[in-house]
């Protein structure tokens, strides 16, 4: 394993961007509307600029793109429009660290990435989804909470 900076740069934040995304995609799984509600965060997505692919090399435009990414990661409202937009963001962040961040690393560092941003977010997700149950469980509520 590398711990050149740039690997646990990217290693943290693709298990950010995996557990963010995971986390939303729970909270919208079980909503009878959330085909509907897919659709219309779609279209608005569509029109968010500051998400646009940024050129490869061009280093302002991907500070733009990555300070908009994480804006939309910082989020605490959990309405289903916000998790849209935050599993859409996180999932284009991840893109681009796929496309252009770890193509530049040797295949060892690339594995190593991938591996363990999915290993971390497997476990981490995993332990908050069953803790999750397990208060409402212990709490005997069906009021789903995000």
């Amino acid at each position: 394993m590398s711990t050149s900076p740039v690997v646990l740069r990217l290693t943290e934040a693709m298990t950010k961007y995996y557990i963010l995304s995971e986390t939303c995609s729970q909270c919208i799984r079980t909503l009878p509307n959330r085909s509907q509600l897919y659709d219309d965060a779609l279209e608005s997505w569509k029109t968010r600029s500051e998400f646009y692919r940024p050129p490869r090399g061009d280093e302002a435009a991907r500070a733009k793109f990555f300070s908009a990414v994480d804006q939309a990661c910082k989020i605490k409202s959990r309405t289903p429009e916000n998790c849209y937009l935050i599993i859409f963001a996180c999932a284009a962040g991840i893109q681009i660290i796929i496309d252009q961040e770890l193509l530049e690393l040797s295949e060892p560092d690339h594995r190593y990435v991938m591996n363990e941003s999915r290993r971390r977010s497997y476990v981490i997700t995993s332990v908050t989804f069953f803790l999750h149950i397990y208060v409402h469980a212990v709490l005997n509520t069906s009021q789903q909470t995000c």
